[in-house]
């Protein structure tokens, strides 16, 4: 259920907090942990660190080339690095390219580094095929999200765990050794606590329980209600759908139909399984809404409007609109080529299911 439609691309920026990763077990790796080695498949620009020395200080940050917040954060990284050049080692390690280890990404992201020239001014790697970086950090911490940075100190023990943005101030306290990193994992173990325990209920399929533990979770900390949307939505869709729809028309009309926020709805239905026709139906009728205007998505809302039909047993129409998004797809500058060939895979399957469907 929780290996999503569309793994670990660009999809997955809408529904990271409850990707496979994040999904998988309670985290091994944390604030207060002895940083893992970096093994990465290629070191493509800068010094490799291949390991973290005694009295220095590094910031190891997760990225990928399809990522749009992560190449946002590209010239704020820079800055950072010559901000506290001599001081602290900035890695951009470039993750999850791909769900599938058969598709090769390195030349693709080697083609990116060397388009940022100067732009890119720290440290960038790039990991294999079986996620092996990825798998030792950001899956041991669980974090299901990128960008995302990790704090190393003089001691290689991980201080901090968080987005980019906010690395200034905590690199600021680190240098200065008046970090308290007791109470920075603390503060992560009460925010991210709740999180796991609705994550792991979703997982065992107790959507009852997930909602109470999310409705709890909102009533303790009510700025927390927008980042557990998604969660909750999930969850409604199984226990009381009249009140995912309910929240669901709310929050289109309080973001004046944001594309993105129908990216996240819809997202639900094209990898949920098992749900009543009725939801799948209120799924495709809101991408329909959805691809009036779609604002270069239209090769994502086409492959998940197929996946929804495909839920609902209408092969021809799922491959009719799979085709749609390769053919959208393989025009939009927005699609990874990586993407693209998932989608054909997409779309040879359900070929493949409607010629095993006739011979029946």
């Amino acid at each position: 259920m929780f290996k999503r439609f569309f793994a670990l691309l660009s999809f997955v920026i809408a529904v990271a907090s409850i990707s496979a990763t994040a999904l998988a077990k309670q985290p091994t790796l944390t604030i207060g942990s002895l940083a893992p080695a970096l093994r990465p498949s290629a070191w493509l620009k800068g010094t490799p660190v291949k390991s973290f020395l005694r009295g220095h200080f590094y910031v190891v940050e997760f990225w990928a080339t399809w990522c749009e917040p992560c190449k946002e954060n590209i010239p704020h990284l820079t800055e950072l690095a010559k901000k506290f050049k001599g001081k602290v080692t900035f890695v951009g390690v470039d993750i999850w390219e791909s769900d599938d280890p058969t598709i090769v990404t390195l030349p693709k992201v080697k083609a990116f580094v060397k388009s940022e020239g100067s732009k890119m001014g720290y440290v960038v790697a790039a990991d294999g095929p079986h996620n092996q970086v990825a798998n030792a950090w950001m899956k041991a911490a669980g974090e299901g999200g990128i960008p995302t940075a990790f704090v190393i100190d003089g001691k290689g023990i991980v201080d901090w765990i968080g987005g980019p943005q906010d690395l200034e101030p905590v690199l600021k306290q680190v240098l200065a050794g008046t970090f308290n990193v007791q109470a920075a994992k603390e503060l992560r173990e009460r925010s991210k606590g709740p999180i796991f325990l609705i994550q792991d209920q979703l997982k065992l399929k107790e959507y009852k329980q997930a909602l109470a533990s999310i409705n709890a979770e909102i009533k303790k900390k009510p700025d927390s209600a927008r980042s557990l949307d998604i969660l909750r939505l999930t969850a409604l869709t199984h226990v009381d759908f009249r009140e995912f729809k309910k929240d669901a028309k709310k929050i289109l009309d309080e973001s004046k139909g944001n594309i993105g926020m129908y990216q996240m709805l819809c997202s639900i239905f094209a990898s949920e399984t098992g749900l009543p026709k009725s939801e799948f139906e209120y799924g495709l009728k809101l991408d329909e809404e959805a691809l009036k205007n779609p604002q270069g998505r239209d090769y994502l809302f086409l492959a998940m409007g197929a996946a929804m039909d495909s839920s609902l047993g209408n092969l021809k129409e799922a491959i009719l609109l799979q085709q749609q998004s390769v053919d959208a797809g393989s025009k939009s500058p927005h699609c990874p080529q990586a993407f693209l060939e998932f989608l054909q895979k997409g779309l040879a399957k359900y070929q493949a299911e409607e010629k095993k469907q006739l011979k029946q």
